[in-house]
């Protein structure tokens, strides 16, 4: 398993969909105050992370108390201005990662919005069921992503 502290180089924000990451920048905005208590005490709250395995996963990340890094969650999700808050929170990303084309497309303003200025990335095209296409320009504007190649399972 990955480890990573919040000094290290972050991953890049990455999504199944777009719609994927509004819903988790609505559910931090939700819960940041219990995350924050999470991070300072190394607990998890029973009531809220339930699954077992989710919670031995996340012991296994949270080797310690974490008061600094909670702090600074606090101070950026207590305020009304969510503008830029990748960046605030996690500094180190390079790029948002997302499926942003056909339906998903309705969620770029957001994530542009979420992420202030970070370069959005669309590498690939896919459904629930598998992915289908990839995009040999991922960095090209959103808007513009157009698939160079459908790749077609066979067997």
């Amino acid at each position: 398993m990955r480890r990573c502290s919040a000094a290290s180089s972050s991953p890049p924000t990455s999504s199944a969909s777009a719609p994927s990451s509004p819903s988790v920048f609505r559910a931090l905005r939700l819960h940041w105050p219990q995350l924050c208590q999470d991070l300072s005490t190394r607990t998890l709250n029973p009531a809220v992370v339930t699954d077992p395995f989710v919670r031995e996963a996340v012991g296994e990340l949270l080797t310690k108390p974490e008061p600094e890094l909670a702090q600074r969650i606090a101070a950026e999700c207590s305020g009304d201005n969510w503008e830029g808050i990748v960046r605030r929170v996690w500094p180190n990303t390079k790029y948002l990662d997302v499926i942003m084309t056909r339906a998903m497309a309705q969620y770029i303003l957001t994530l542009e919005y979420l992420g202030w200025g970070l370069p959005m990335a669309c590498m690939m095209y896919a459904s629930s069921e598998c992915y289908f296409g990839l995009n040999l320009r991922p960095m090209c504007d959103p808007a513009d992503v157009a698939l160079d190649r459908v790749l077609i399972g066979g067997g």
